[in-house]
């Protein structure tokens, strides 16, 4: 994560935590990383705006219907 920060020269402007696997950026916008081991991983997540699954062919549909539910926005996903 870091390195791809600091090969983008943005690693200064944001706040990595490592704990929470998060990025928060000035606006307070934030990048969550979260592993979808299980589905209960994703019941804390609310008002997501952009969803990127990488390996999408190993998540199980049932993962990506529960992200879908909590993207926000009205547009079809």
């Amino acid at each position: 994560m870091k390195i791809r920060l600091k090969e983008w020269k943005i690693e200064q402007y944001v706040n990595i935590n490592q704990t929470n696997m998060t990025i928060t950026f000035p606006n307070k916008s934030q990048m969550i990383f979260i592993g979808l081991d299980t589905e209960t991983r994703l019941l804390s997540l609310a008002n997501i705006s952009c969803i990127f699954i990488e390996e999408a062919f190993e998540v199980e549909k049932t993962f990506v219907e529960q992200l879908n539910l909590r993207m926000r926005g009205k547009e079809p996903n």
